[in-house]
């Protein structure tokens, strides 16, 4: 039997819910998840979520899902609030810097598309956070930290296994191959930026070595630019 609180949500006209959604989904994209990402953050599973923003016939959240998704959207616009006002003064530090003598140059260090990085200092949109951090961060202004997100991180584990198997399947072709194939591999990829990755991978196996050498290296990942224009 229904509790008072969810008697009196299923009471509500299914025409007030479209007014939510806008807000979670622009909470969503503020993070850059996708809308399997936004399950598992919220603990929902996803054609559960995926039944409410059906286009033709949506169905009804529970009022605790519905308490779930008021939180997390509160939660963000709170996280949103202050990352605004570290962009504005990364906005305000791009005007008065000297470091860098064009916005692609920048967008190289931080490994992020120059195209991209134009646009939101010219129009003032707010890049994703990782972007936004990292510009923080070579503007030296500090950021809010986020609380650990478990669910998102068993995702993405996954995910770089498999990313992984891919990869090994990929390479022992290379391995096995004739010089020749090795050779158009050299071409296409940058030996620093295959370097970062490989000391990336190994040093994220111990959180000791991993702060150690994240505190002293001075590589940058380049997006394999092609050698001459790496900075």
């Amino acid at each position: 039997m229904a509790s008072g609180t969810e008697a009196e949500w299923v009471k509500r006209p299914m025409k007030e819910l479209p007014r939510h959604w806008p807000a979670v989904e622009a909470a969503r994209k503020t993070e850059g998840l996708s809308r399997h990402q936004l399950a598992d953050r919220l603990a929902i599973p996803f054609e559960t979520l995926r039944k409410w923003f059906h286009a033709t016939s949506p169905k009804l959240p529970s009022a605790a899902h519905f308490s779930r998704l008021e939180s997390y959207v509160g939660a963000t616009h709170d996280q949103v609030s202050g990352l605004s006002t570290v962009w504005g003064a990364v906005r305000s530090w791009w005007q008065i810097q000297h470091r860098y003598a064009s916005a692609s140059e920048l967008a190289r260090q931080i490994g992020w598309e120059p195209d991209h990085l134009q646009r939101c200092l010219t129009d003032g949109l707010m890049p994703p956070r990782l972007v936004l951090e990292r510009l923080a961060d070579e503007a030296c202004i500090p950021t809010p930290k986020s609380l650990p997100r478990v669910e998102e991180a068993r995702t993405r584990t996954e995910r770089l296994r498999a990313l992984l198997l891919l990869l090994y399947e990929e390479l022992a072709w290379f391995r096995d191959g004739p010089e020749e194939v090795r050779t158009t591999l050299r071409s296409a990829l940058d030996s620093f930026d295959l370097g970062y990755l490989s000391s990336l991978l190994v040093m994220l196996s111990d959180e000791g070595k991993f702060k150690s050498w994240l505190a002293v290296t001075t590589n940058r990942f380049s997006s394999f630019q092609p050698k001459g224009r790496r900075k």
